[in-house]
C-alpha cells in the first residue's frame, strides 16, 4: 500500500512538471509577458514624449516672455519720453501765454496790494487787542492756540479726546478770524486798500483762466497729450501681453509637473512587472531542475 502512494505522488509530480514545464505553456507565459513589456515600454515612452513636449512648451513660454518684457521696456521707456515731452512743452507754452497775458506783472502787483493791506491791517488789530469790546475774542484765541500746541505732548488724554479737542480749538479759531476780518472790513480807512486788493485778485484770476484755456487748445501740446495717450495705451497692452504670458507659462509649468508624475508612475509599473516576470521565471527554472 506504501509502494502505491509512493508511485502515485511521484506520478503526479511528474504529471504537473509536465505540465507546467511543457513548450506550449512556457511559450504562452513568454508571450504574455512579451506583451505586457511592450505594452509598459509604449506606456514610458509615451509618458516621456509628453514631458518632453511639456519642456519644450516651457521653453517656449520663456523665450516669450523674455521678448515680451523687451518690448514693455521699450513702450515704458517711450512713455516716459512721452511725458516729458508733453510736461517741457506745456512748460514752455504756459511760459509764453503767462507773458502775452502779462500775468507776472499781475501776480506783482497782487502781492504789492496784499502787503500794503497788511502793513494798514497791522495798528488796527493792535487796537482790536486793547479794546474792552476785543478782549475776550483775544483771550479765546490765545486759549485755543495754546491748547493746539499743548495737545501733541499731553499723555493724559485718549487718540479720541485729542482729535475732539483739536477740532474744537480750530474752529474756535477759524470762528475768531471771520470776527476780525469783518470788524476789518467795516473799517472806513481799510475801505480803499481792500477794494484795490479785490480787485487785483479777480484780474489775476481772469488772467489765469484766459490761460488755462489758451493752454488746453494750444495744438502743440495737445499733439503732445495725444502722443502720451498713444504711448499709455502702448504700454498697457505690452504689460497685458507680458502678464498673459506669464499666466500661460504657469499653467504650462503645472502640466509639466503632471507630466513627470505620470513618467514616475509608467516607470515604476514597468519596473514592477519586469520584476515579477524575473521572479516567475526563476521559479520556472528551478521547477525544471527538480523535475
Amino acid at each position: 500500500m506504501r509502494f502505491l502512494n509512493c508511485a502515485f505522488i511521484l506520478s503526479t509530480v511528474s504529471i504537473a512538471g509536465i505540465l507546467f514545464s511543457s513548450p506550449s505553456w512556457a511559450a504562452q507565459k513568454n508571450k504574455s509577458n512579451a506583451a505586457q513589456e511592450k505594452k509598459d515600454d509604449a506606456r514610458v515612452n509615451d509618458a516621456k514624449q509628453d514631458v518632453n513636449e511639456a519642456q519644450k512648451k516651457i521653453q517656449g513660454d520663456l523665450k516669450e516672455i523674455k521678448a515680451a518684457e523687451v518690448e514693455e521696456r521699450k513702450s515704458f521707456e517711450g512713455m516716459a519720453a512721452a511725458k516729458k515731452a508733453m510736461d517741457d512743452t506745456s512748460k514752455a507754452l504756459e511760459n509764453w501765454i503767462s507773458k502775452n497775458l502779462r500775468i507776472p506783472e499781475a501776480i506783482e502787483e497782487q502781492r504789492s496790494l496784499q502787503t500794503a493791506y497788511d502793513e494798514a491791517t497791522k495798528p488796527l488789530i493792535a487796537a482790536m487787542k486793547t479794546n474792552p469790546k476785543f478782549m475776550p475774542l483775544v483771550e479765546r484765541a490765545a486759549n485755543a492756540d495754546k491748547l493746539l500746541k499743548s495737545l501733541p505732548t499731553n499723555p493724559e488724554l485718549d487718540e479720541a479726546t485729542r482729535r475732539q479737542q483739536h477740532s474744537a480749538a480750530t474752529k474756535e479759531l477759524a470762528d475768531l478770524r471771520v470776527t476780525v476780518s469783518s470788524h476789518l472790513d467795516s473799517l472806513s480807512e481799510l475801505k480803499y486798500p481792500k477794494e484795490k486788493l479785490v480787485a487785483a485778485q479777480t484780474k489775476l484770476a481772469e488772467l489765469r483762466l484766459q490761460l488755462k484755456k489758451q493752454l488746453e487748445m494750444h495744438p502743440d501740446l495737445i499733439a503732445a497729450e495725444k502722443k502720451w495717450n498713444q504711448s499709455k495705451e502702448s504700454h498697457g497692452k505690452d504689460s497685458q501681453r507680458v502678464a498673459t504670458l506669464k499666466r500661460k507659462a504657469t499653467s504650462n509649468q503645472s502640466k509639466l509637473i503632471t507630466e513627470k508624475s505620470q513618467l514616475a508612475k509608467a516607470t515604476m509599473q514597468d519596473k514592477q512587472n519586469d520584476n515579477k516576470n524575473n521572479n516567475s521565471n526563476k521559479n520556472k527554472n528551478k521547477n525544471k531542475k527538480k523535475n
